[in-house]
């Protein structure tokens, strides 16, 4: 289950299954969308795709236990990047998009979609950047964040240059098994202790 805070700062603990949450998560990131109950996240026979945020959304609601999800609103959503995730592997700012053509090429400095240059890897840089700079002045530590760009259906990706410089880069639907499966920086205390902060920033608000 994935333990969250609503706008009304109280605290929920959702134990659906991971289509239901994720149909949960639609409906509170678009209110206007009519999801009908017990739909899946990403029913079949819907004229319009929901958009790339909602389906990423419904992806990181399967998280479990230790994970906290926040949509990125207010100055970082500004810069661009649409979720802050907190749990053991550390804190992550989750960019995402989907790549028209969806040939993908990835070097240290820039993200090309079918031989043009975007501004993903500048951005994501950017808003882990702003994230590291407000949850370090809250925590009173400095707090490292890693910016993440998830790409939904991606024909091919390819990278280049050095890996370890590159931001990364990943399709979305491997986003929460790679979150998952990172080796554990924090502590519970420090993941419980990170999710605090970060839910008390006005930045960012709960994804239900």
């Amino acid at each position: 289950m994935t333990s969250v805070t609503s706008r009304e700062g109280a605290e929920s603990t959702v134990g659906a299954s991971p289509s239901a949450r994720g149909a949960q998560i639609l409906r509170d990131l678009l209110p206007s969308w009519r999801v009908p109950r017990g739909t899946p996240a990403r029913p079949r026979g819907w004229r319009r795709r929901p958009p790339v945020e909602a389906e990423v959304a419904a992806l990181l609601a399967q998280l479990g236990d230790g994970w906290t999800v926040l949509r990125a609103s207010d100055a970082l959503a500004e810069l661009g990047t649409d979720f802050l995730v907190v749990g053991p592997s550390g804190v992550f700012t989750i960019t995402s998009a989907r790549p028209t053509g969806g040939n993908v090429w990835v070097d240290e400095k820039v993200l090309w979609i079918n031989g043009r240059p975007t501004d993903h890897v500048r951005v994501a840089r950017r808003c882990a950047d702003g994230a590291e700079t407000i949850m370090s002045d809250l925590a009173g530590v400095p707090v490292a964040v890693t910016p993440v760009v998830a790409l939904l259906d991606p024909v091919d990706l390819s990278f280049g240059g050095d890996p370890a410089r590159r931001v990364r880069v990943l399709p979305a639907d491997i986003l929460v098994r790679s979150l998952v499966e990172n080796a554990a920086v924090h502590s519970t205390q420090a993941v419980e202790y990170l999710s605090s902060v970060a839910e008390e920033c006005s930045t960012w608000s709960a994804t239900r």
